[in-house]
């Protein structure tokens, strides 16, 4: 049995953090690039081939799972809260 590539999981991980910063509210999109950070950081010293595909498998759901919730975030309004509005000396 050939493991997933490294390639692959370069990847999956860009994905997921470019998934996980289309969403519009500040507070879910952090939340959503940590939670992708500390799931491979936690599974990172794991060498187990059946493990990793399995690892694999729930980050392209997890991956699914982020397109489609903000893809629902989008399609309600809100408001930028202060910490993203720019500065008087960036403008």
């Amino acid at each position: 049995m050939s493991g997933v590539s490294r390639a692959a999981w370069v990847k999956i991980y860009k994905d997921l953090l470019r998934a996980s910063n289309e969403f519009p509210q500040y507070n879910f999109r952090l939340f959503a690039r940590r939670r992708v950070r500390d799931y491979f950081e936690l599974n990172r010293s794991v060498t187990d081939q059946g493990q990793l595909a399995k690892f694999f498998e729930e980050a392209k759901s997890n991956l699914k799972n982020i397109q489609r919730q903000t893809a629902i975030s989008k399609s309600y309004p809100h408001n930028k809260i202060i910490i993203e509005e720019p500065s008087p000396a960036q403008i």
